[in-house]
């Protein structure tokens, strides 16, 4: 008796495990192609989140298609925001604004990639570190991607830099570390957004 009442206490157990591998469900992870503001917005599966021991989780941390939708709202809301870009940048965006595709890679070495007029960038492992990425990432590569910004040999002269400055009031452009900057370079490089 007493084993059969073991048996049947351990039978949750193994039903539970069955779920493993599974796709997570919807309201653990959001669907991941919508519509926002006219925009057709596609997670590719290499950011989705995974079951894992029968728990919805992110095996890297920073990619989820919850997270990825919730930045690229913000960036498409950005890409119409003369607060900080110039007419001429968010004229280029609206042009291809129709759609956005977002992948993912594993690099430590960079944030984000996008082939400029794209419509399409993919996100880094280190695009959740704070520190290096500064949470701009989405906003930035789809500078590339719908704007079709270049980065500039010079960051002084780089205009995708220089919206980061303009919307973030920050960027990551190594030029200025060494102090060989002009002064105020950082007002300089958020006019030269606004002003294209």
């Amino acid at each position: 008796m007493l084993w059969l009442l073991l048996l049947g206490a351990a039978a949750p157990l193994v039903r539970g495990q069955s779920g493993e591998g599974l796709p997570c469900r919807e309201e653990d992870d959001a669907p991941a192609s919508f519509e926002y503001r006219g925009t057709q917005v596609t997670i590719d599966q290499s950011c989705w989140k995974r079951r894992l021991d029968g728990d919805c989780r992110e095996l890297i941390k920073g990619w989820s298609t919850k997270w990825v939708s919730a930045e690229a709202r913000k960036a498409i809301d950005r890409l119409s925001d003369d607060a900080c870009l110039g007419k001429g940048i968010q004229a280029a965006a609206q042009a291809r604004l129709q759609k956005l595709r977002v992948l993912c890679k594993p690099s430590s070495a960079w944030c984000g990639q996008a082939v400029p007029n794209s419509q399409t960038l993919t996100l880094g492992t280190v695009v959740a570190d704070k520190m290096r990425c500064m949470g701009i990432t989405m906003t930035h590569e789809m500078l590339h991607a719908h704007a079709g910004q270049l980065h500039a040999t010079q960051c002084a002269s780089d205009v995708t830099f220089s919206c980061d400055q303009s919307c973030f009031k920050k960027n990551t452009c190594q030029e200025c570390a060494g102090g060989t900057c002009a002064p105020n370079s950082e007002a300089v490089h958020a006019a030269l957004c606004k002003a294209r």
